[in-house]
């Protein structure tokens, strides 16, 4: 980011009062996270660490050469094998001690000699193998195209026999940007089977890449994919900081940039499953809030940004609907709303219009989660109005195998508002619910506790097949007929804890 602004964030390990969202909301979106500045090591700060690792991202730090002044160093770096021995040791120290996956070779200078490429070739395969030995076959070593065989710098914007030297001692490649489609397809073919390990720049600034960059950055995207090839998405800060991006609201740039049912990355990538072990519990704190809340109660009222808060964020920018045949749905809006949490700084609200009886299910998260002990507990926390408070539950999207087109949706089947639908299995529970408000208030805190026991999961589903979303349930047949045109149905979702135990 620039104006310092990232020197800024790497201070938030302690609560920081301000008034900016410098965040980035959508870091389960992609596999890995490199973090970039232009010092010659640039270590990730343990909160972007921990926020990635929270979403099943790797994080890679820098090691970055660049400018006149940065060839003596060099020159020292790799001349001695001892020297090369030494600087892929403290790399490999440094990645193990804060606790990240890997490194991004950033050379971009003239070599003195030719007799470097060699060098630096070598330095390249000691630390990706050092990496792997010390912590484990995901470590990664990404290449940076700049520097050629020749010892020139010179971008390529593809792979080819000028930097494919340096491309069989890594784990991948990064492309600079400045390309035309035909270059991806080249670089897949020159890539000897390894196609996905070529990461083909995307510049979200849009600084000489196809298709403009900014929100049409899918639009490279899309030929990215279409070749064969990664993706490598450049500065996509620019969310936070570009005007064009629509102003100061960074949420909603990020959600446009994400989202999968419009133009954008996410239409282009299929999600893949954030929430994949147990137990797991989210109240949705993003890192930023403008007031924070303990059990639905206001306990402060300052702005504040904490990335080491930052919890597991749902899955709604890149969310599906399921709905009963006979359901017409009429409006659906789903949103981070920061003046009402149960035990954060936000919530989800989701609001819609539901004309008819039936249902309608929205993903809250994609999931890859097996039940494999006795007891599967599920508690939630919900904000409703006393007349819609059997209007919401939560249920789960069982995909069978063989059936990817015929999604099951298991529910809690005890509950004795729920009306039969084919689309739905009912699991027997035990459920209970618990109002946080007095009587007096019409819009309460609902909490849920639900227990399944496995044996009924497996009975009524077959065979015991994975949790592939979880999803908010709408039942509009819970609505008076007189307020079933006109009303809004909303609650705000607090948060989400899911385990599994032994009896």
């Amino acid at each position: 980011m620039k104006n310092n602004r990232m020197e800024k964030l790497e201070k938030m390990l302690n609560y920081w009062q301000t008034e900016e969202k410098l965040l980035f909301f959508d870091i389960g979106n992609v596999d890995i996270f490199v973090y970039f500045s232009h010092h010659r090591v640039t270590i990730p700060p343990v909160c972007w660490v921990e926020s990635a690792h929270r979403h099943g991202t790797l994080v890679l730090g820098t090691f970055i050469v660049e400018w006149e002044e940065a060839c003596r160093e060099l020159v020292l770096a790799v001349m001695e094998e001892s020297q090369r021995n030494r600087v892929a040791r403290q790399l490999v120290h440094i990645a193990k001690t804060f606790g990240f996956e890997g490194w991004l070779f950033n050379f971009e200078i003239h070599l003195p000699s030719r007799q470097y490429v060699a060098l630096i070739g070598d330095l390249l395969k000691q630390t990706c193998d050092m990496m792997k030995d010390e912590i484990g076959p995901h470590a990664m070593v990404l290449w940076y195209d700049a520097v050629t065989i020749e010892g020139r710098l010179r971008w390529q914007n593809r792979l080819n026999e000028q930097n494919y030297y340096f491309f069989e001692r890594c784990d991948g490649i990064f492309t600079n940007y400045h390309w035309h489609p035909n270059d991806v397809w080249l670089s897949q073919l020159a890539s000897n089977g390894r196609q996905y390990d070529v990461y083909t720049g995307i510049d979200v600034f849009g600084r000489g890449t196809f298709g403009g960059g900014g929100y049409r950055s899918y639009v490279a995207a899309q030929v990215a994919k279409q070749m064969g090839t990664s993706v490598a998405l450049f500065a996509f800060g620019w969310t936070c900081e570009s005007e064009e991006s629509g102003g100061s609201h960074v949420e909603d740039n990020q959600f446009r940039f994400w989202e999968e049912h419009k133009q954008s990355i996410g239409s282009v990538f299929p999600p893949r499953p954030l929430w994949v072990e147990l137990p797991l519990e989210t109240f949705w704190e993003t890192g930023y809030g403008s007031c924070s809340f303990v059990e639905g109660q206001q306990v402060a009222s300052k702005s504040y940004v904490n990335l080491r808060k930052q919890q597991l964020q749902p899955s709604y920018t890149r969310s599906h609907l399921y709905a009963s045949s006979h359901c017409c749905l009429d409006t659906f809006h789903v949103s981070t709303d920061y003046n009402c949490s149960w035990n954060s700084g936000c919530s989800l609200l989701f609001q819609c219009k539901l004309k008819g009886g039936g249902w309608v299910a929205h993903t809250i998260a994609e999931a890859d989660i097996w039940i494999t002990k006795d007891i599967f507990h599920l508690r939630y926390w919900l904000r409703v109005s006393r007349e819609q408070s059997n209007v919401f539950t939560i249920g789960f999207v069982i995909r069978r195998e063989g059936k990817e087109s015929e999604p099951c949706i298991a529910v809690p089947g005890n509950i004795s508002f729920f009306p039969s639908y084919d689309a739905l299995q009912m699991i027997p529970c035990i459920a209970t619910q618990r109002p946080t408000a007095t009587k007096e208030n019409e819009i309460i805190w609902l909490e849920t506790s639900i227990q399944f026991h496995k044996e009924d999961w497996d009975k009524h589903l077959q065979q015991n097949n994975s949790i592939r979303q979880v999803v908010l349930m709408i039942l509009s047949n819970q609505v008076s007929e007189e307020s079933k045109e006109e009303s809004l149905l909303s609650c705000h979702l607090g948060g989400i804890q899911m385990q599994q135990y032994n009896r």
